[in-house]
Order: C-alpha cells, then structure tokens, then sequence
C-alpha cells in the first residue's frame, strides 16, 4: 500500500461497517466511490456514499436510501463506476417487512463531487432476499446476484444494462441450500 488512511466518515457517535470502495478501471488518478451502512440516519442502518477523487475523500457523503422508517439497510456492493462516476449500487433493505434487494442507479457527480442525479431502481421479488453481489462492465452491462427465500432458498440473478436494472429478467441460478452468499464476477476490460 502506498499513501496514508484517511477517514471516511466523521460522526464518533455512529457505527459504520461494510464498506466497498470502486475505483474506475484504467484511472492512475484514483477516481471512484466509496459505500458503507452507517446508523447515523436511524438506529438501524442506512446506506451511504461519497465520491473519491485521487485516492482521497471529495464532496460530502449522500444518502442512498430513501427510506426513513427505521427500517435496516445492509451490505452495500458497487458496481464498477465509469470515468464520468455512473456506477449502481445495491442492498438488502426489509422496509417491506421481510429482507429485499434494492438498487439506485448513480448518474455522474457534480463539480463539488457529490451524486449529480441518483435514480431508483428494483425490489427483486415478494419473499426475502438478502446478499447481493454486483459485477459491471465499464459500459454498465453485466449481473446482480442475490440469495432469494423462494422454493426454500436458491440463488437469483437479474441483468444489468447501460447501468439500469432490466425489469423482468429476474432468473433461478441455484437451489443448493447451502449457497447463501453470492458472488460474481465479470471482466472489466
């Protein structure tokens, strides 16, 4: 590792955990974004972002939920962030009462750094989801993976194109119990 830390998020009274950091690929200047789920917004756990810009902190963190209702949001995964900083972001939130997939889709930053548009995306389903990974492309293109309650728990998948969820293209992986957390991953180049 080269350079020094630097702190993400300021409030010493909140916890924050599950951080993912994406850096634009071919960028030797150290563009990208950073997530983490933060209990400053409710006790229970929001999700948060901020851009990064040559390797170090720039404008202010954003909300990415837009739920207020104490509900809890967990593990935050970026998908691979553009050299204009579009990326999608998703979690397992259970505003609906059981553990859901969502996503918000981030459309650039503004000149002080911060999300210049951040439109919704998807709830995948009716029975509870939870463990999303994201795999991207630098066009957008590519995969969300969750593990999904339906026919006693199987893993699910959804495609990504041009960074927006394509709505019906939810699909069955894997019914194997004991595949709970996916991962994915596709070539970048």
């Amino acid at each position: 590792p080269s350079g020094s830390e630097f702190v993400v998020a300021l409030n010493a009274s909140s916890t924050f955990s599950e951080p993912d950091v994406k850096i634009v690929p071919d960028d030797s200047s150290g563009n990208g974004v950073i997530t983490w789920t933060s209990d400053t917004f409710d006790a229970r756990g929001s999700i948060k972002l901020r851009p990064v810009s040559n390797f170090a902190l720039s404008g202010t963190e954003t909300q990415v939920n837009t739920d207020a209702n104490g509900n809890t949001q967990t593990s935050p995964k970026l998908g691979t962030v553009s050299s204009i900083g579009k990326s999608l972001i998703t979690w397992t939130d259970d505003r609906n009462g059981d553990n859901d997939v969502y996503s918000r889709q981030i459309v650039g930053f503004t000149s002080t750094g911060n999300p210049a548009e951040i439109k919704t995306g998807i709830d995948a389903g009716t029975d509870g989801q939870a463990s999303p990974s994201i795999s991207l492309d630098t066009s957008g293109n590519g995969l969300v993976t969750w593990f999904d309650d339906r026919s006693g728990g199987s893993i699910y998948k959804v495609n990504i194109s041009n960074y927006n969820v394509l709505t019906g293209t939810s699909a069955f992986i894997d019914n194997s119990p004991t595949n709970i957390t996916p991962a994915i991953s596709i070539n970048t180049k």
